[in-house]
């Protein structure tokens, strides 16, 4: 299995990064992002430990990472992570 970013998954990383630096510091957000690049790497093991968003366009699986979710799909060989969203956003709003 290999892993791919949607340019919107970058995007939700890059915003994640911003608001962690303002917001808890350098140390904190690095830690944070470290958390989530884990948990990458645990579905690329794992690829259906998620849950699937049955409400969602497409099959989407999503799972938790601390105050996130990460929302991927599955093709052939690859786990694409196609948002990263924190918990409080609808997700219906913001994938589709």
């Amino acid at each position: 299995m290999r892993l791919e970013q949607s340019r919107l998954a970058k995007a939700d990383l890059e915003s994640i990064f911003e608001y962690g630096l303002l917001h808890f510091g350098i140390d904190r957000v690095l830690a944070y992002l470290d958390h989530i690049e884990g948990r990458f790497q645990q579905l690329l093991t794992y690829p259906r430990s998620g849950r699937i968003e049955q409400d969602l366009s497409g099959t989407l699986y999503s799972t938790s990472c601390e105050a996130h979710r990460i929302y991927y799909e599955l093709t052939d060989n690859t786990v694409v992570i196609v948002r990263v969203l924190h918990k409080s956003m609808d997700a219906s709003r913001w994938i589709g």
